[in-house]
């Protein structure tokens, strides 16, 4: 074999070969940073109502009413002192007085001047309530007037009060006094 030549000239470019295959893709980069917030969107609708809650329990018992009703009826002619025209004697518990009298006057001659009849309702002699009725001597002929007095009061355990209804007039045998209390047991006082 004889020796080798010189090398030859470099030939031309060849034509671009076609695109090869996508490769695979590369891993995740890091998180980027948070961008600013955004303007608030929006109130959506009302969502539904809720199931209805369980109900509560009891709330604790109100003060009794009135338990118990009683009468007392009574009439005097005054004398010019206090008299007692009805009275209770009451056990232990809070009670409720209503006292109504009538006073009723025949033919007065007391010349011109007028006279009182005063009542009062006690417990124990202790003042509930008192009311003025007046006679008008310029009047002929017979008078009647009705008073109302309330009171209240309590007795402790154990124990007992008298409530009375007294009254005094200084017209004497021309004037005739009727009383009731009607008397109730009630749950106690606010």
């Amino acid at each position: 074999m004889g020796p080798t030549g010189a090398t030859g000239a470099t030939g031309a470019t060849g034509p671009k070969g076609a695109t090869g295959a996508t490769g695979p893709a590369g891993p995740a980069g890091p998180a980027g940073p948070a961008g600013a917030q955004g303007p608030a969107g929006a109130q959506g609708p009302a969502g539904a109502a809720g199931p209805a809650g369980p109900a509560g329990s009891a709330g604790p018992a109100g003060p009794a009413g009135i338990s118990t009703a009683t009468f007392e009826d009574g009439s005097v002619t005054p004398t010019g002192i206090p008299q007692v025209v009805a009275q209770r004697t009451l056990p232990a518990g809070s009670w409720v007085v209503i006292a109504t009298v009538q006073t009723s006057w025949g033919s007065p001659d007391i010349g011109g001047d007028s006279v009182s009849t005063f009542c009062r309702l006690n417990s124990d002699g202790a003042l509930m309530g008192a009311q003025n009725a007046e006679v008008r001597g310029d009047l002929d002929g017979a008078q009647e007037q009705v008073l109302t007095i309330t009171g209240g009061t309590f007795v402790p355990g154990g124990q007992t009060r008298t409530v009375a209804l007294q009254c005094s007039s200084g017209l004497g045998n021309s004037l005739k006094i009727y009383g009731r209390m009607l008397i109730m047991q009630v749950g106690g006082f606010s």
